[in-house]
């Protein structure tokens, strides 16, 4: 089953409420498990790439099943895996992309993009906190 519309759009608000409240622009995007767009937010005084990085990140992460947080850290071990994946222009592994699951399966991500790759990797562990 795809991540709702109605849960894809909680998490966003999550995510926004969050970096409002941490005076952080952000854009944040939920991706199916397809990495298709199910919903998005740009906030204001929010750069033009970071929309493009947050979408990267669910991306990542709905591909992947695992946080980009996780992947990067799996990458530093491999450096071959890491040069593939770099090379790969729709991934990013900075940490700010996570999967969202029901049960053990993966029906979705969310990735936030904007701040320092800490405080996006914050944010969205603030966002996917509560279901």
């Amino acid at each position: 089953m795809p991540i709702s519309l109605e849960r894809a759009q909680q998490l966003i608000a999550r995510a926004v409420v969050s970096g409002t409240s941490q005076s952080v622009s952000i854009a944040a995007v939920v991706v199916d498990e397809a990495g298709n767009i199910k919903a998005s937010a740009m906030m204001d005084g929010t750069g033009f790439m970071s929309f493009d990085a947050a979408l990267r990140k669910a991306r990542t992460s709905a591909n992947m099943g695992v946080s980009t947080k996780d992947v990067s850290i799996m990458t530093s071990k491999d450096p071959l895996m890491q040069a593939a994946l770099h090379v790969e222009p729709g991934l990013l592994l900075l940490p700010g992309g996570g999967p969202i699951k029901e049960g053990d399966t993966v029906i979705g991500a969310l990735g936030i993009a904007g701040g320092h790759y800490s405080q996006d990797q914050a944010l969205l562990d603030y966002a996917l906190s509560e279901k």
